[in-house]
C-alpha cells in the first residue's frame, strides 16, 4: 500500500493547483493559457452539443502546447495522436507527475492498463501523495474488484479531505457491495458541490444507489438530465449495477436508453452489446459491438467478441422442445443431442421441486476451446473457470 505524509493545508492546496495547471501549460506559458481557457470552453460545450465541442476540441489539434493537443485528440477520440502528443509533453516536463497521471488516464480508457498502471507510478514517483495517480490506480484495481481499490481512495482522503473524486470511487465500491447507507453518506458532499461534472457523477451513483434500493425511476435521473440532456452515462452507471448483480435484461433497459441519449457514448455500445448476448439476442448484440468498434476501435472485449461472433456464424442451431443449442458444427451430432435432453430432464425435475418453468428456450452453448469459451463469457481470453451462467442462457 502506497503511504503519504501528511502536509500542511497551504502546501496542499498549493500543490493541488500547481498539478492542475501543469498538466495543460507548457512553455511558452503565455501560448497555453489562453489554449487552457479555451481547452475549458471545449469541456463545457460537451455537456450543450457534442457538435460544437467535436470543433472546438478539432481547432486545438494544432495548439502550442503538447498537452492541449492530447487532451483535444483524447477527447475526439484519436488515441494514437493523443499518445504521441502526451509523449511530447512528458518530454518537455519530465518531473511533472500531472502529465503522467492524465496519460494515465487515456491509457486507461484506451484499455491498456498495463501502460496505464506504469504511467501512474510514474506519477508517484515524483510525488508519492499524487492524487490523481493514486485515484487512478484506485480505478483499476476497482475494475479488477481489489480491496486495493478502497485502501488508495482512502490514502487520498487522508492527505486531501474534499477530494470529491476519491468519494464517487467510495460510493461506487460501497454500491458495488450492496452497502446502500455508506454510499449514500459517501455522496452527500459530492452531490452539494458547483463542480459540474462530479455534481452529474454523484447523481448517476444516487439513481443508481435508488435502483438497487427499488426505488426506480429514481428523482436523480430528472435532476442530472436537467443539468445535462445528452447525459448518457446516468443510464451507463446505473446499468452497470444491475450487471454487477445479475440482472442483464434491466441493464439492457438502461443501457438502451444510455446509447439513445448520446450516441456517441462507445463504452455503453460496448456494454450494450455483450449483455445483449446474455439475453440471447445474437443479431442486436453484433449491430451495437459494431457500432462500439466503429466509433472506438480500441476495446478488446468488443474486438474479441466480434471475431468470435464471426466464427460462430455457421454454428448450427435449433430449437427444439424449449431447449436451443449452440455447438460446433464438429460435434453438433453427438453433443447437441444429449445437451438437449439433459437439461429438458432438469426442467422438468428440478423446475417441478421449485415450481418454476422457464419462459422462453433454455440456451445452451457449448465451445470446443476454452479461449472461445472465455470470451463469451467475459471479453477476454483467461478467465479461470469452465461454465457460466446467464440467467436462461448456460
Amino acid at each position: 500500500m502506497l503511504k503519504t505524509k501528511p502536509r500542511a493545508s497551504s502546501r496542499r492546496a498549493a500543490a493541488v493547483v500547481a498539478g492542475l495547471l501543469a498538466v495543460l501549460f507548457a512553455p511558452p506559458a503565455s501560448a497555453s493559457a489562453a489554449e487552457t481557457e479555451e481547452l475549458a470552453k471545449c469541456r463545457a460545450l460537451q455537456r450543450e452539443s457534442r457538435e460544437e465541442s467535436g470543433r472546438c476540441f478539432q481547432a486545438l489539434r494544432t495548439a502550442s502546447a503538447p498537452a492541449v493537443r492530447a487532451e483535444a485528440a483524447w477527447a475526439l477520440g484519436d488515441m494514437r495522436a493523443a499518445t504521441r502528443a502526451f509523449k511530447d509533453a512528458i518530454a518537455q516536463a519530465r518531473q511533472n507527475p500531472a502529465v503522467y497521471a492524465r496519460y494515465g488516464a487515456m491509457l486507461h480508457t484506451a484499455h491498456q492498463f498495463a501502460d496505464a498502471e506504469a504511467a501512474y507510478y510514474q506519477a508517484l514517483a515524483i510525488d508519492p501523495a499524487h492524487a490523481a495517480a493514486k485515484l487512478g490506480l484506485a480505478r483499476i484495481a476497482q475494475g479488477r474488484f481489489e480491496k486495493r481499490a478502497e485502501e488508495l481512495a482512502r490514502e487520498v482522503l487522508e492527505d486531501e479531505p474534499d477530494n470529491q473524486e476519491a468519494r464517487l470511487l467510495l460510493a461506487r465500491l460501497a454500491l458495488e457491495v450492496g452497502d446502500l447507507a455508506r454510499a449514500e453518506e459517501e455522496l452527500r458532499a459530492p452531490l452539494s458541490i458547483e463542480e459540474v461534472p462530479v455534481r452529474l457523477g454523484a447523481m448517476a451513483l444516487a439513481a443508481a444507489r435508488d435502483h438497487l434500493g427499488g426505488a426506480a425511476p429514481s428523482p436523480w435521473e430528472a435532476q442530472a438530465l436537467a443539468l445535462h440532456p445528452g447525459y448518457g452515462a446516468l443510464f451507463e452507471t446505473v446499468a452497470h449495477f444491475y450487471i454487477v448483480t445479475r440482472r442483464y435484461r434491466q441493464a439492457v433497459a438502461m443501457l438502451e436508453r444510455a446509447v439513445a441519449l448520446d450516441p456517441a457514448l462507445w463504452s455503453a455500445h460496448a456494454t450494450l452489446g455483450m449483455n445483449l448476448l446474455r439475453v440471447n439476442r445474437f443479431a442486436d448484440a453484433r449491430a451495437a459491438l459494431e457500432r462500439a468498434h466503429n466509433g472506438f476501435p480500441y476495446n478488446p472485449e468488443v474486438v474479441n467478441t466480434l471475431r468470435l461472433l464471426d466464427s460462430m456464424a455457421e454454428w448450427p442451431q435449433r430449437a427444439d422442445q424449449g431447449v436451443l443449442v449452440r455447438v460446433h458444427p464438429d460435434e453438433a451430432g453427438a453433443v447437441a443431442p444429449y445437451a438437449r435432453r439433459l437439461v429438458a430432464d432438469a426442467v422438468r425435475v428440478v423446475g417441478a421441486r421449485y415450481g418454476h418453468t422457464p419462459k422462453g428456450p433454455v440456451v445452451i452453448e457449448l465451445y470446443p476451446r476454452h479461449a472461445d469459451f472465455a470470451v463469451r463469457t467475459s471479453g477476454l481470453p483467461g478467465i479461470g473457470i469452465l461454465g457460466a451462467t446467464f440467467g436462461d442462457v448456460v
